[in-house]
């Protein structure tokens, strides 16, 4: 299936892949090929992407839009992060400067409760 990632400004990533799994406003979401077509809202959680059987790759998303149709997805969204070693220490490194800062504490625990492996 296509999969497009778009932020306003340039489109992220455009792949195909063989399952997705959404963080959807009502629960998570998986979508395969031939989907029934579904335009939802998407919470802060992990959007994961699968290539042969395993995640090919993961991002945070804070919030946004998923339109699917039989043989697409885009997800629309301002802040959408791919998870790495990077992110995952800049996060850390900025909870030591900011210990109180729940929006951060919020995306640590996000990241770090990784059901899909």
């Amino acid at each position: 299936m296509l999969t497009e990632i778009v932020s306003p400004k340039k489109i992220i990533l455009s792949d195909n892949f063989k399952f997705i799994i959404l963080p959807g406003e009502e629960g998570d979401l998986g979508v395969f090929d031939n989907h029934t077509p579904t335009v939802t809202t998407l919470r802060l959680g992990l959007v994961f992407l699968y290539k042969e059987d395993k995640i090919f790759k993961r991002f945070l998303v804070h919030n946004g839009v998923c339109e699917i149709t039989k043989d697409k997805c885009t997800i629309l969204s301002e802040n959408i992060e791919d998870i790495n070693e990077n992110l995952i220490k800049e996060l850390r490194k900025n909870l030591v400067e900011e210990p109180d800062n729940q929006a951060l504490i919020k995306k640590i625990n996000v990241i770090e409760k990784s059901y899909y492996n």
